[in-house]
C-alpha cells in the first residue's frame, strides 16, 4: 500500500485547506499499490507537468499556490506529500512538506527538501478561484459521497 494523501495545510490560500485531499479530517487515504485509475492519474498529471512548469514561470491569469505531490520512499514504505513553496532552480526542485507523515520518518510537517522531477506525482494551482490539476483527487471520486465529487467538480478545472 502506498498513501497518497492527507489534509492539505496552507496559510497562503484559504480555498486549498479542505479542498486538496478527498477527507475533510487529517485522516490518511490509502491506495492500494498498482492501482490503475490512481496510477493513469499520476501518469497524467506528469505528461502535464510541462504546462504546470510554464505557468509557474509566467503567472499571466494571477496564478498562485503552486503545489507538488511528491513521492518519499524509507524502508520500502511509500507515502506522498503535498509540497508547498515551491521553488526550482534548474533542475534543482524543493518544496515545504505540508502534512504530518503516516508512515515514512524520513521527512516530517515544515521540512524544506529537494527533489527530482521523477519524484513528483501530482501537481497544483490556484487560477480565478479554480483549482488547476490535482488529478490524483480526481481519481478518488469513487470513495466519496455524491456532495463531495459534486463539490470538487465545481472548483477543478484543466489547464
Amino acid at each position: 500500500m502506498s498513501l497518497v494523501g492527507r489534509t492539505f495545510r496552507s496559510s497562503a490560500i484559504a480555498m486549498l485547506l479542505l479542498i486538496v485531499s478527498p477527507v475533510m479530517a487529517d485522516d490518511v487515504v490509502y491506495v492500494e499499490s498498482g492501482d490503475e485509475g490512481m496510477e493513469a492519474a499520476m501518469d497524467h498529471a506528469r505528461s502535464l507537468l510541462p504546462h504546470f512548469w510554464k505557468t509557474y514561470s509566467t503567472r499571466t491569469r494571477g496564478e498562485e499556490g503552486f503545489s507538488l505531490k511528491v513521492r518519499v520512499e524509507d524502508d520500502g514504505a511509500v507515502e506522498y506529500f503535498w509540497a508547498t513553496d515551491v521553488v526550482r532552480d534548474g533542475d534543482t526542485i524543493s518544496g515545504t512538506i505540508n502534512n504530518e507523515p503516516a508512515v515514512v520518518s524520513s521527512v516530517s510537517l515544515g521540512q524544506r527538501i529537494q527533489f527530482g522531477e521523477a519524484d513528483i506525482s501530482d501537481w497544483l494551482y490556484i487560477r480565478e478561484n479554480k483549482m488547476v490539476g490535482n488529478y490524483t483527487l480526481r481519481a478518488m471520486f469513487f470513495q466519496m459521497s455524491d456532495e463531495e465529487v459534486a463539490y470538487y467538480s465545481q472548483i477543478l478545472t484543466d489547464p
